[in-house]
């Protein structure tokens, strides 16, 4: 569009830190409480994988590399 002001600004980052300021906060306490959660039952489920006998050992490992195969699915 002419006559539009292009010009670089940081006008954005205020805004996001404005009006996003509690999605940002909600972002961070829901990282921060899932990644340790996640770290300790990645490793239950590799020491089980490749340590112990067990029927459903396949599909346990199936279904724990499953959310690398399928980009774009949340798995809980």
């Amino acid at each position: 569009m002419w006559g539009l002001n292009n010009e670089f600004t940081l006008d954005n980052f205020k805004y996001v830190f404005d009006v996003g300021k509690e999605a940002i906060k909600d972002t961070l306490t829901i990282a921060l409480t899932s990644t340790p959660i996640s770290a300790v039952l990645g490793m239950i489920i590799a020491f089980l994988i490749v340590r112990k006998t067990f029927p459903g050992k396949k599909t346990l490992e199936f279904i724990s590399l499953l959310n690398f195969a399928v980009p774009g699915q949340l798995w809980v």
